[in-house]
């Protein structure tokens, strides 16, 4: 799949919510990436529910939230980050927010599904999803992907 059709097909589903959250939207995706191994659904699940997350934390339209995409060279995968400046998760929190009916937000009808499932996703294609956060400074979501081909097949396909 080519990540950047499918990050951005999945930006235009989740548009309303994005506008109504934040004026400070960004994607950055580098150039002619290669392609991994993932359907375009299974990357629309992982980037709405992270989409949705970094929207929900956010107080006020001034928060940013961002999408970056690129090809760490070192470990030949590529990595999609989704940060925001919301308002950040509690250290002694953190460790439990990938667990299956993990929610802060059962009040607002959140099932707490959302980050086991993007973590169940990215783990059986090979990736990891690292969270890290501050309280009152945000949350950056990491997912790594292997590469699924060279970058000559890649541009044959894109």
């Amino acid at each position: 799949t080519n990540l950047c059709k499918a990050i951005n097909s999945t930006v235009d589903l989740v548009g309303a919510t994005i506008r109504k959250s934040t004026g400070r939207f960004k994607v950055d995706m580098a150039p002619n990436l290669p392609l991994v191994h993932m359907s375009p659904r299974d990357i629309e699940v992982i980037v709405v529910n992270l989409l949705q997350n970094a929207c929900q934390s956010l107080s006020s339209r001034e928060e940013s939230v961002t999408i970056d995409l690129a090809v760490n060279e070192a470990t030949n995968d590529i990595v999609l980050t989704v940060s925001d400046e919301g308002c950040g998760i509690p250290e002694n929190v953190l460790p439990q927010v990938k667990d299956p009916f993990f929610t802060t937000r059962r009040k607002s009808g959140q099932t707490g599904l959302g980050l086991s499932v993007c973590q169940s996703i990215v783990q059986s294609h090979g990736g990891t999803l690292t969270i890290s956060s501050a309280v009152g400074k945000g949350t950056t979501a990491n997912v790594t992907l292997p590469i699924a081909c060279d970058k000559e097949e890649s541009d044959k396909n894109q």
